[in-house]
């Protein structure tokens, strides 16, 4: 029955993504109300977290699904602009909750052991976070920072954890190492991301380390009908360079884009707007993209 519940909610929460939310949100928006339109998404959080409490899952449950249904619509970006400050201020209680929760005395007597259990987390995930941040092209600068970044135990691990108490399925003793180890980690991490940038500062300033990190001489793909003639070199393609980009093509002159996202690349080839595929920083991606006869070129990327 469990698992029937759970398809019918996961089936309930894509079609009313689909169906049921843009047009509610429309609605809203159309009110031009920040008050009204701020109500009407908290209303509906609420309302999706107390029907799925019903459901049989759990609130915690229901409030993640409506923020995920919100998140794929038009309007998330200024609906996540409404609810900054609600969102900070549950936040920090939520953090003072798990404060009140953790036990000094249980985590001194088991130290050594959650000790391990932190160094067990941040290795292991790092371990799988890097490669698969590789494996997506980017360089290993930002494949190290996502893997430490991301190291500690998320916070819906708390939900998922209490959930398991409920049910039986975690032992007191589990839960408050589970509880301990995630506390620790997310002490650490803020250190640790504070001297990650310092240790890669000091090793940028050996050349063969700086290019390992920068990744900047890999040429990672280049469109098929390149300009054989002068054209504009555009380096990025976010808010700013898709305007650059308009606006040039708006003027019929032949622009070439670098850019080093995946999903950038895609908006590229859907568009069929010429592109080279690495990183702007490269020698070898600008002659490729042809800047040696270029007319010009604007830097457009948010990357130092």
């Amino acid at each position: 029955m469990g698992v029937a519940q759970d398809c019918v909610a996961g089936i309930g929460a894509i079609g009313a993504g689909i169906w049921l939310i843009p047009g509610l949100l429309r609605l809203l928006a159309r009110t031009e109300s920040r008050e009204l339109f701020l109500l009407g998404v908290v209303a509906l959080c609420l309302g999706i977290a107390l029907l799925t409490d019903y459901l049989g899952l759990s609130i915690e449950m229901g409030a993640f699904i409506a923020g995920l249904m919100i998140s794929e619509v038009e309007y998330a970006d200024q609906t996540l602009t409404y609810v900054e400050p609600l969102r900070d201020i549950f936040a920090s209680l939520f953090f003072a909750a798990v404060g009140m929760l953790i036990d000094p005395g249980f985590i001194w007597a088991n130290l050594e052991l959650i000790l391990g259990l932190v160094a067990l987390v941040f290795i292991g995930k790092f371990l799988i976070i890097t490669p698969l941040v590789k494996a997506f092209r980017y360089p290993l600068r930002t494949a190290l920072i996502a893997g430490l970044g991301l190291a500690q135990i998320g916070e819906f691990s708390f939900v998922l954890a209490s959930k398991g108490q409920v049910l039986g399925l975690v032992s007191r003793r589990v839960y408050l190492l589970l509880l301990g180890t995630t506390a620790v980690t997310l002490v650490f991490t803020p250190f640790v991301l504070r001297l990650v940038p310092q240790l890669l500062a000091w090793a940028e300033e050996v050349p063969w380390l700086k290019r390992l990190l920068d990744g900047t001489d890999e040429l990672q793909g280049v469109s098929e009908d390149l300009p054989t003639q002068s054209a504009l070199v555009v380096c990025g393609y976010g808010q700013v360079g898709r305007n650059i980009v308009r606006l040039l093509q708006n003027q019929n002159y032949p622009v070439i884009v670098i850019d080093q996202s995946e999903q950038k690349i895609q908006e590229l080839r859907d568009a069929k707007i010429p592109y080279v595929y690495g990183n702007a920083a490269s020698l070898h991606v600008l002659e490729t993209a042809g800047v040696q006869r270029a007319k010009g070129m604007a830097i457009a990327s948010p990357t130092p």
